[in-house]
């Protein structure tokens, strides 16, 4: 990004106001010695001098790209098979336009690699977008048969309200075929309107609570390492049996403790293996794929919406790449990571007899 100051007279009409000036702006693309190329040069016409501070040109800065959406899309539908776009504009009244409201992405391999490999367990998450104009960033994130986080889709909405979940949530389960919703979890860290848009797109799939974000709410009530123990030993605990005595035992030891974790809205097939359902063979109590997920995401949240956009299309093109470079060296008829817990389980039951 970079940009220059042009005198009123040229190329527009002199504004016949010594106090006015223009801004050329050069972004997406690249410079190279005294040249600029493969980008888009924007003008912002009759800027005071007095007025115009540079937070209002970096306001400026944060305008570019929402014009771009449409072509924006239409590229990477052209360009990556089986890509999937979808924007939502409000029309504003007073402004007499459409203003841009959501945006949905999809990318082809993401779709196609997430139906033909992953488990079927996916990961929610939103996080704020630090641009002037606000709004969140949701993602859908799912785990490969090496157990490595795969991102399925993204979208930039207005707010975490029930109507934008219900929107990202619709698409999303006919772009990766959910048909049978019985065979698929969610899992979650109870986003602001998430619960009632499941229940209106995806009311037979199973949806847990990220155990980590619970245990952060528990501990801002209750303080203790007796506590916590028993926090974690009913959340691991795989069998009813033994999640009742922990439970039983956090009652004996805290009354206000066992009120909170049995109130309503916090049933234990959400939270506790022990009541987990049997359709999906994974134990998994953690929203950690969403959370490696947001970590890239943070250093580039606060950038024009297509710059972000290409830094997350990049990020996941290079990481995909990766993947099938290295598999391509691999020999075993079985993902690495696996593989690995595979020999570790071999040697363990080595020293085993039979009884």
């Amino acid at each position: 990004m970079s940009w220059d100051f042009r005198a009123p007279g040229a190329p527009h009409p002199s504004y016949g106001d010594p106090e006015l000036f223009s801004i050329r702006m050069y972004h997406g693309g690249q410079i190279y010695g005294n040249c600029y190329a493969s980008g888009s040069v924007a003008w912002f016409d009759y800027c005071d001098k007095d007025r115009t501070s540079m937070t209002e040109i970096d306001n400026m800065v944060r305008e570019l790209g929402y014009d771009g959406i449409w072509d924006y899309c239409e590229e990477l539908r052209n360009t990556k098979p089986g890509t999937t776009t979808k924007v939502q504009c409000d029309f504003n009244e007073q402004l007499g336009h459409p203003v841009f409201q959501r945006l949905y992405v999809c990318l082809g391999a993401c779709k196609a690699g997430f139906i033909a490999g992953c488990k079927p367990i996916i990961g929610l998450d939103g996080c704020f977008l630090k641009s002037v104009y606000g709004g969140q960033f949701l993602a859908a994130v799912g785990i490969d048969a090496n157990n490595e986080t795969w991102v399925i889709a993204y979208a930039v909405v207005e707010s975490e309200c029930k109507e934008s979940w219900v929107w990202f949530l619709d698409l999303l389960v006919k772009d990766v075929e959910i048909v049978n919703q019985f065979g698929y979890t969610f899992i979650l860290d109870k986003q602001k309107g998430l619960l009632p848009a499941f229940e209106q797109v995806v009311p037979n799939s199973e949806h847990r609570f990220c155990a980590r974000h619970l245990f952060t709410n528990f501990r801002l009530q209750f303080k203790g390492k007796a506590l916590s123990n028993k926090f974690w030993g009913a959340a691991k605990a795989t069998i009813v049996p033994q999640f009742a005595r922990q439970m039983e035992e956090l009652k004996n030891l805290n009354m206000d403790v066992y009120a909170w974790l049995t109130e309503l809205g916090k049933p234990p097939r959400h939270w506790s293996r022990s009541h987990f359902s049997n359709h999906v063979k994974y134990v998994m109590l953690l929203n950690n794929m969403c959370e490696s997920f947001n970590q890239f995401i943070l250093a580039c949240r606060d950038k024009p919406i297509l710059t972000m956009l290409e830094i997350v299309r990049c990020t996941l093109m290079r990481r995909i790449q990766g993947r099938m470079d290295k598999m391509k060296n691999w020999t075993k008829e079985i993902c690495p990571k696996i593989f690995k817990k595979v020999e570790i389980n071999k040697a363990k039951a080595g020293g085993c007899v039979t009884m």
